[in-house]
């Protein structure tokens, strides 16, 4: 009787170790296709900022409202100085020189973000999105989370480069 409990209690483990083997993959789908999503839908507001840059103010609200639904924090810079932003959560005059043009990682002192970027011509966009907020310290109104759209995960490690044991997450050209 104690070895068929037994036998039973071992298929059980072996079934919560594959469920927990297949929730990592899916999770791993979801948020490699959330990389592509936002980095297309980044790429998006980049385009549609430089449409027509002579009426940006005009456009703003519009510009604006299109970042915010997409969880975007949206910086425009024209000669090195910034002119429109849509939040301050994050200060990008500190980290452009860093900044390559495309869809890149960044982690900064409160937080891990992708970011797209685009300089053309007297413009610098940068469209940042934070993955996770990690603030030194924490209290009632500060607290570490993860961005509402990767909740699923529960938590995560997010590193600029390849970990053993973990799995990697690329852009669309495969970065």
């Amino acid at each position: 009787m104690s070895l068929l409990i037994l036998i039973a209690l071992l298929a059980t483990e072996i079934g919560i170790l594959q469920d927990t083997k297949n929730q990592e993959l899916r999770n791993y789908e979801k948020v490699q296709f959330l990389v592509k999503e936002k980095e297309a839908e980044s790429k998006e507001l980049i385009f549609a900022v430089l449409k027509d840059t002579s009426i940006l103010y005009k456009n703003w609200m519009e510009l604006l409202e299109n970042a915010k639904s997409q969880n975007f924090i949206l910086q425009i810079y024209k000669n090195d100085t910034l002119k429109w932003w849509s939040d301050n959560t994050i200060n990008a005059t500190k980290y452009l020189p860093a900044l390559k043009e495309g869809f890149v990682y960044l982690n900064t002192n409160n937080g891990a973000y992708w970011v797209s970027y685009l300089a053309k011509g007297s413009y610098r966009i940068t469209v940042f999105y934070q993955i996770k907020s990690n603030y030194q310290f924490q209290n009632q109104y500060i607290q570490n989370h993860l961005n509402l759209d990767l909740t699923f995960v529960g938590s995560a490690i997010f590193s600029p480069s390849p970990s053993n044991d973990f799995i990697d997450i690329a852009d669309r050209r495969g970065n």
